[in-house]
């Protein structure tokens, strides 16, 4: 193999909360193998590896000291992204429509995000505002756009009603909740007419079986591996699951690979992908 990678350092604009982890920047490994794109990277607070653990095992993996299947996530991804690109089985689309990320109910982020084209919106909630934050901001949606409230597992089944009851004329303007509960046991009692989505639990899930009320779940692949999400996005579809793909705040290559993950989606039951992370590096 012709590798041709550096390390790249991209640095957040602001201090980005993941889990316990408070991140300044982020790492990657990038380049080519072959003459295509590859990009290698770990977000601290979703990844168990560290960086340098994923480059050492993607260096054992390229001198054939190991094999695909004890592969941690991030390598897996990266490299079955690669083969990807290589194969050209799942091919990348010059766009797919996306929600923007906004990381508080901001009414002028709102405005700006509309400005850009923008009609589908992923706010993080439970980081300090209050329902009527909330409230407002719901109630500013056009009737074209819609919402998802991420609760980022930060919320119990009181404090979601209290926001709920508090945005009871705009229900229908919410997609869903993303997953605000930490115990699954909440998201398996949990019954409302606002529905939640899975992200963070999802490994629990597919290892036991999605409540049959889910029928949202949020898929970051680089969590899980390329191939292995090409085969959740058939299976829940299957199952009249809706996914929608998100990212790790991957770089442009690995972006990219998601995109074609997104148009795969797509094909089953168009949903916007949560993929508008790239600008909140500097």
């Amino acid at each position: 193999m012709e590798l041709d990678l550096k390390e790249v350092t991209r640095k957040f604009k602001s201090p980005m909360q993941i889990g316990t982890h408070s991140l300044n920047e982020k790492y990657f490994l990038e380049g080519q193998i072959d003459g295509l794109d590859f990009e290698l990277s770990v977000l601290p607070g979703l990844h168990v590896e560290s960086f340098e653990q994923a480059k050492n095992q993607l260096d054992s993996y390229l001198n054939s000291s190991i094999s695909k299947d004890e592969l941690y996530p991030s390598v897996r991804f990266a490299i079955e992204s690669w083969q990807n690109l290589k194969s050209k089985r799942y091919l990348i689309p010059e766009r797919v429509e996306q929600n923007a990320l906004l990381l508080s109910p901001d009414l002028k982020e709102l405005e700006s995000l509309r400005s850009l084209g923008f009609s589908s919106f992923k706010v993080k909630i439970a980081r300090l505002e209050s329902a009527n934050d909330i409230k407002k901001f719901v109630e500013a949606l056009l009737p074209s756009e819609k919402v998802r409230l991420d609760g980022n597992q930060k919320m119990t089944p009181q404090s979601l009603n209290t926001v709920l009851e508090a945005l009871s004329p705009y229900w229908s303007k919410i997609d869903y909740i993303e997953e605000p509960f930490s115990d699954p046991n909440e998201t398996l009692n949990w019954q409302h007419p606002v529905p939640l989505a899975i992200d963070e639990t999802l490994p629990f899930f597919l290892k036991h079986s999605l409540p049959k009320h889910i029928k949202n779940i949020v898929l970051k692949p680089a969590l899980f591996g390329f191939d292995q999400s090409v085969n959740i996005i058939k299976s829940m579809n299957d199952g009249g699951v809706d996914v929608t793909l998100s990212s790790c705040f991957e770089g442009p290559i690995g972006l990219a690979a998601i995109f074609a993950l997104a148009h795969l989606q797509n094909t089953h039951q168009p949903n916007p992908a949560g993929l508008d992370t790239l600008k909140y590096f500097i």
